[in-house]
């Protein structure tokens, strides 16, 4: 062989070797990643999976693993397998779930609403606004759904805006919430509201209760309900406590849920075996590019975000972020028990 391929062969078998080499130091360094395990509510779905490629590329050191599920399940799962940061859609399974043995302190850092997505296909979708949806979903051939409220709270937060709208038209829609409850039977509901999407986008059901950010990432049409009775509106959490629900829980028992906005809490575990890098994700979550991400499924970023007066042992990483409430301002937690 003359000198050219050989010099040729040469330069090929070393660039692959370096190539090889690393692959494998890469490969290596992936494999020695901090493991961080994150349970989060179905509604945070797509905007945690962006948080977390975005997360990682900058953070390589880090590979987190994420579990999404209605937030009552997440509880309960991590009660027997505990995870590092655990995101809820209502603040107060933390509170009533996890504190004091699990969790010293919670954040609360978004916010969304109750509305009704429906398809194309969904029967008087013409007709339907958001002034008249009582009249058009209690219609005999209209088929409703929501999450079940023992698992996923955007099932008992659906019942808590029944009640507000009942509240607010009792004379047009006398017994609305008892009538609703009736058409969404436990055969059209499912255990949290990214299932109870898939029906309505099979044409099993009409219109489905469930955040906004869930119509938003499915790419759904959608009705706003008003901001007195979506349970979107943090300043209006006075008028939102003015009705409450009866929850059945698995146990067979019911837990009352007083109305309150839909927020967004989460902690990082006392058991968490990755506390420093666990705390860096709730960081990103909390930055503004978190929030930006957050804003592309509807979801409102709560800025600054707050923490209840008890978070007394908040991380110094995350306290420049969060403004703590007065005692006043934080409502007794009320919750489906674990």
């Amino acid at each position: 062989m003359n000198e050219g391929p050989r010099r040729l062969l040469w330069i090929v078998g070393t660039v692959a070797g370096i190539v090889g080499l690393s692959y494998a130091l890469v490969r290596s360094c992936r494999d020695d990643r901090q493991v961080v395990h994150i349970l989060a509510a179905d509604a945070l779905a797509v905007a945690i999976s962006q948080m977390e490629e975005v997360f990682e590329r900058e953070n390589p050191d880090i590979d987190l693993k994420v579990t999404v599920e209605g937030s009552v399940m997440l509880l309960r799962m991590h009660l027997l397998h505990p995870a590092d940061v655990v995101a809820l859609a209502d603040q107060r399974l933390i509170e009533a779930g996890l504190r004091p043995d699990d969790a010293d302190w919670l954040i609360k850092f978004a916010t969304t609403e109750i509305v009704i997505a429906r398809t194309q296909a969904s029967r008087y979708a013409e007709e339907i606004t958001s002034e008249n949806w009582p009249e058009i979903l209690l219609r005999p051939n209209v088929i409703v759904s929501h999450p079940d409220p023992t698992i996923d709270p955007c099932g008992y937060y659906t019942r808590l805006a029944w009640k507000l709208a009942e509240r607010r038209e009792a004379t047009k829609y006398p017994g609305l919430a008892e009538k609703l409850a009736a058409k969404s039977s436990a055969q059209y509901q499912r255990p949290d509201a990214l299932t109870v999407m898939g029906l309505l986008q099979a044409g099993a059901v009409d219109y489905a209760f469930v955040y906004r950010c869930h119509a938003v990432d499915h790419r759904l049409p959608y009705i706003r309900l008003g901001d007195a009775v979506s349970l979107g509106q943090p300043e209006l959490k006075n008028d939102y406590g003015a009705v409450q629900v009866d929850v059945p829980d698995y146990r067979g028992k019911t837990v009352t849920m007083k109305g309150q906005p839909v927020y967004f809490g989460l902690t990082v575990s006392k058991r968490s075996r990755q506390a420093p890098q666990a705390e860096r994700f709730v960081r990103f979550i909390l930055s503004s590019r978190g929030q930006d991400i957050l804003r592309r499924s509807d979801i409102v970023p709560l800025v600054p975000a707050r923490a209840p007066s008890w978070s007394v042992k908040m991380p110094q990483s995350l306290s420049d972020s969060v403004v703590v409430e007065p005692a006043c301002a934080h409502e007794s937690p009320g919750a489906v028990a674990p």
